[in-house]
């Protein structure tokens, strides 16, 4: 990585308590939606699956990967194992709840992958 963007980087790692903290306006966030306030519960989620797998068939993914190779990129899809580990271990805590949130359908879910 490029030394000036590493220090830029750890300089707004240190930074960000102190920016968020000025930001204190009372909002509150919530999950972005871009389905209309209509949609049926799920009809979204149903709508998004369909859009990817639309994405991933129709080869747009590996036209994108295509102009960013011409474009001089490299892409690395694979994960490091050391990685994928660390990852699946910071995220089992939020996992488990949306599982029991979910209920056994979303548990079932869970387990296909």
């Amino acid at each position: 990585m490029n030394p000036v963007r590493l220090i830029l980087a750890a300089a707004l790692a240190a930074l960000a308590p102190w920016i968020c903290a000025a930001h204190e306006h009372g909002e509150q966030w919530s999950l972005a939606n871009e389905y209309p306030a209509t949609s049926l519960p799920g009809e979204g989620d149903e709508l998004f699956a369909k859009l990817v797998a639309r994405g991933t068939q129709d080869g747009r993914l590996a036209q994108n990967y295509a102009r960013m190779r011409e474009n001089g990129m490299t892409i690395d899809t694979a994960v490091p194992a050391e990685l994928g580990a660390r990852l699946r271990e910071a995220a089992r805590d939020a996992i488990e709840q949306w599982a029991r949130a979910a209920g056994p359908e979303g548990r079932a879910l869970l387990e296909r992958r």
